[in-house]
């Protein structure tokens, strides 16, 4: 698997965008029954952290779930408006939704058959809505959110300086990006100065 990631590292960013879209697609088309809601890798808490206290429908999902708290458990998102750029399949926007309560969540992916999944396997969801767009080109007005959510998904941008741009352009002033994801060794200190 290491070998696979090293190769991925050495491609051109403007391939890197096609081939997710490729796997999104045929995660999609591939996954009839609706059971994967997350396209992400888990986390573990190992330094003695509580257990994070979930429902029981949620539990099959735990180390996914586990991954988004950690990304966003230090914010205050109570009624507030949150977006989620590249959302896929939309379970970690639900689980944001649900357990944190902001005013409204709204979830982004470039990938319009995971849009249609999302609006149709989250429409119990009061405060979260599902929408398609490009994250280099966020289609949304100046100021209109309080946090932004990215996880893993920032890698996959072909200009993540575009991404970044965006993301300040469409957080209010005192707004917070709040981000997880893998950056490869030598793409590191590039993406540290970006941001």
């Amino acid at each position: 698997m290491s070998r696979i990631v090293e190769k991925y590292a050495e491609l051109p960013k403007p391939l890197r965008k096609p081939l997710w879209q490729y796997w999104h697609k045929k995660m999609n088309k591939i996954d009839g029954e609706n059971l994967a809601n997350f396209m992400n890798y888990g986390y573990e808490n190992l330094n003695g952290e509580a257990k994070l206290e979930l429902q029981k429908n949620d539990e099959s999902d735990r180390y996914c779930i586990q991954l988004y708290d950690h990304v966003v458990n230090k914010a205050d998102l109570k009624d507030k408006q949150v977006l989620e750029v590249g959302s896929g399949r939309g379970g970690g926007a639900s689980y944001i939704a649900r357990y944190y309560n902001p005013k409204s969540y709204t979830g982004m992916d470039i990938t319009p058959r995971s849009i249609d999944f999302c609006n149709k396997h989250y429409k119990n969801v009061e405060n979260l809505n599902f929408t398609c767009g490009n994250a280099e080109k966020l289609p949304f007005d100046d100021d209109s959110f309080d946090f932004v959510v990215n996880v893993e998904s920032a890698r996959c941008y072909n200009n993540q300086q575009a991404f970044l741009k965006e993301v300040y352009r469409v957080l209010k002033p005192d707004g917070k990006l709040l981000l997880a994801d893998m950056i490869y060794p030598k793409e590191k200190e590039g993406f540290r100065k970006m941001l």
